[in-house]
This record gives structure tokens, sequence and C-alpha cells, in this order.
């Protein structure tokens, strides 16, 4: 499911906000399953033991991106092989490596995050700035979306929100410890992920 939701949403990478609202997928596409990398690793997720999770959810850890989040059990959790490094690997419809995937083949939802390291020499708000000049020129004309200043996860954050064929996409960007993230959630409009996908991203907790 992840993968076809990738190339819907094109972008699949954090920044929702890429993901487009074309079949193809190259351009920015409304998602139908996040794409399956030539060879993506299935981890089983570190489980915490100093923070116990609420009722019918499981703790993951990514040491390589320095976060936790709380997810529900029955969502799948891949990790893709790889770092992201620069700007150039970045795309609308392509496999970014690094990139983090939970996704629900019932909820016919996802969310995908990744990190990169700030280039030396580089603030934290260059690189929300250069990001930005990456996404947003990529967005469809057939699936609008502007860059919103915003916070998340205690962090100032750049946002873009789109509806596309009756998907809501949502692309977050933010820094934090010289860390340049992306977070990207894709799910049918109005319907039971919505609510699910906010839970897991309020949540979400930088590593101490």
């Amino acid at each position: 499911m992840v993968d076809r939701i990738r190339s819907v949403a094109g972008l699949a990478t954090i920044f929702i906000s890429l993901l487009g609202c074309a079949a193809d997928p190259v351009a920015p596409v409304l998602p139908t399953d996040p794409p399956v990398p030539s060879s993506p690793a299935v981890v089983s997720p570190t489980v915490a033991t100093s923070r116990q999770p609420k009722p019918n959810t499981r703790i993951v850890e990514s040491a390589r991106h320095g976060y936790r989040i709380e997810l529900p059990p029955d969502w799948t959790t891949t990790e893709y092989e790889g770092t992201w490094e620069s700007f150039e690997q970045f795309g609308t419809g392509v496999e970014v490596p690094g990139e983090d995937v939970f996704d629900s083949s019932e909820l016919q939802a996802f969310l995908v995050l990744n990190s990169m390291a700030i280039p030396e020499g580089m603030t934290a708000d260059e690189w929300l700035t250069a990001f930005d000049a990456v996404v947003t020129p990529a967005l469809p004309p057939d699936c609008p979306g502007s860059p919103v200043p915003g916070t998340f996860a205690g962090q100032r954050a750049i946002v873009i929100e789109q509806e596309c064929g009756g998907l809501t996409i949502v692309g977050r960007s933010f820094t934090h410890a010289g860390r340049g993230y992306y977070v990207t959630t894709v799910a049918p409009s109005g319907g039971a992920a919505g609510p699910v996908l906010e839970g897991m991203l309020a949540s979400l907790a930088f590593a101490e």
C-alpha cells in the first residue's frame, strides 16, 4: 500500500507538500501506495522501556533520525536504506534514501519521515528556505498548495496542505538539533485515518 500511495503522493517524502495530485509517478501524484524500495528493510521497531505507550499503541524509536513516535499496533513500519544527504536527492515521486514509512493498509494511509544533516555553514532558517524552494515550485496547478508558517513538534515549521482526488496530503518541514526534517501524511479526506494520524503526530518527540 505504501508504494501505491507514494506513487500517488508523488513525494512520499515527509514534505507531503511535494506530493502532487497526478497519476504520473514522476510528477507529484496522489498516493496509492508508497513505493517499494529496491531493498527495503522492514524493521522490528525498538520499543522504548523508559516510557509506556498509551493503550493500544506501541512506541517506535529511530536512532538515525533521533525521534520517537507512538503507533497503532497494526501499522507497518519500514525503514528505507541509505542516507539523505542533499536536496538533489529529493524529488516528487521518487524514493529518497533514509525514509521511515508507517502505513496502514486497512485505512489506506501513511506517514513518511526523513531527515538530513544541515550542511556546514547553513543556518536552520536557510535550510527551511532552501527546502521550500525545492518543494513549492514542484506543486502541480491542479493540486495547489501554499507554504504556511507554523509549528510542528515544538519547532518552527513550513506546512503545505493539499486536497487531491479525495486525499488529504500534508507536508511539514522543520529543523531540530542540526538536522532538517520533512514529515508527510496522506489519508482519505474525512475518513477515520485523519484522527489516527493526528494522534501519531502529536506523540512524536525528539530523543534526549
